[in-house]
């Protein structure tokens, strides 16, 4: 295990910074504190690397336990090339959970627990942290080395910043082998991965390979993969159907709708549900829609409700709330 500190400050007044690392039971705690007297702009850094590189160790399985508390200042969990970072940024390492914002109130995060499924032939990661999942692009580093990190940031107008983590029960194994797809919606930009024997392997860029420019969302159908595509530039609203097995579009059906925002496949009652930034969910019988070749040949029941994204599970509809930040449990059956 490597330890290591640094700060960074501008010309005049009277820097103070702070720091602790201990390990104590099983428990690692880092401290990052930093203030001045006139207000320039200043930073402690503190950090712990581990001894072993993880790359080239295949497909990793990382878990360990993290809570704090930051004060204009940020904790995170990295993969890294080791070394004192260059500035405050600490940029040759990239971040696999991060953990409050330089402002002027206290952010305490509870103890959470973190899972990394790392896959480097597809330069991915899979964090979940809590009820929370990302899909992060790995970048080409030297080494590997997991990397607990807290800056402390002060500047003109912030109080003396502090931060806080503590980390538990961390281990590392190797990610046994599963297969499944995965699908990333970025920018306006959908990849879909396979998961095989290698490892994940992208399968398809529905923007470069199919000409796809907007995708939303994702809805499986137990046969194929239906995404919306709202095409403002050529005036296109549709559904579009993608067939796993031969990586083709299988269907299209084009809809009214130019403001679909999600998508999702209840397969209790065998339709989608749809969501539009026109205030409305409403549910469509898919096999009518394809028989009529289109998307309000098949519309059924309809409720108000601006949701961003969409999800079907156990007899409830999910939806994300934008503007109240929520996740919305949606009773859709009528007993």
């Amino acid at each position: 295990m490597g330890t290591g500190h640094a700060n960074f400050y501008n010309p005049g007044g009277i820097p103070q910074f702070g720091r602790r690392i201990e390990e104590r039971g099983g428990q690692l705690l880092l401290e990052a504190s930093a203030e001045n007297t006139n207000g320039n702009t200043c930073s402690e850094l503190v950090w712990v690397d581990s001894a072993a590189d993880l790359g080239g160790k295949g497909d990793l399985l990382l878990e360990l336990d993290v809570a704090g508390e930051t004060l204009n200042g940020a904790f995170e969990v990295k993969l890294s090339e080791g070394g004192a970072p260059e500035n405050s940024d600490d940029n040759h390492s990239t971040a696999l959970f991060t953990y409050g914002v330089e402002r002027q109130s206290t952010n305490s995060l509870q103890l959470t627990h973190l899972k990394a499924e790392i896959v480097p032939s597809a330069a991915l990661a899979i964090v979940e942290a809590g009820d929370d999942q990302r899909l992060i692009s790995l970048p080409a580093l030297k080494r590997w080395r997991l990397r607990f990190f807290a800056r402390a940031m002060m500047s003109s107008g912030l109080k003396p910043a502090q931060a806080r983590l503590v980390v538990n029960h961390v281990s590392v194994r190797r990610l046994p082998r599963k297969s499944g797809i995965i699908c990333e919606v970025k920018d306006g930009m959908t990849c879909v991965y396979q998961v095989t024997e290698k490892g994940l392997e992208r399968f398809k860029d529905l923007r470069a390979d199919a000409g796809i420019d907007w995708p939303l969302g994702a809805a499986h159908d137990g046969k194929y993969l239906w995404f919306a595509d709202n095409d403002w530039v050529s005036n296109r609203f549709r559904l579009v159907a993608l067939d796993l097995t031969t990586g083709r579009i299988a269907e299209q059906l084009p809809t009214e709708d130019s403001q679909i925002a999600g998508l999702a496949w209840d397969r209790e009652r065998h339709c989608f549900w749809v969501s539009s930034d026109s205030g409305h969910v409403y549910q469509v019988n898919r096999d009518l829609a394809l028989e009529q070749h289109s998307l309000e040949a098949g519309k059924g029941r309809e409720f108000d409700g601006y949701y961003h994204s969409l999800a079907y599970s156990e007899r409830y509809l999910w939806g994300l709330d934008r503007e109240t930040k929520r996740i919305c449990k949606i009773k859709v059956s009528k007993d």
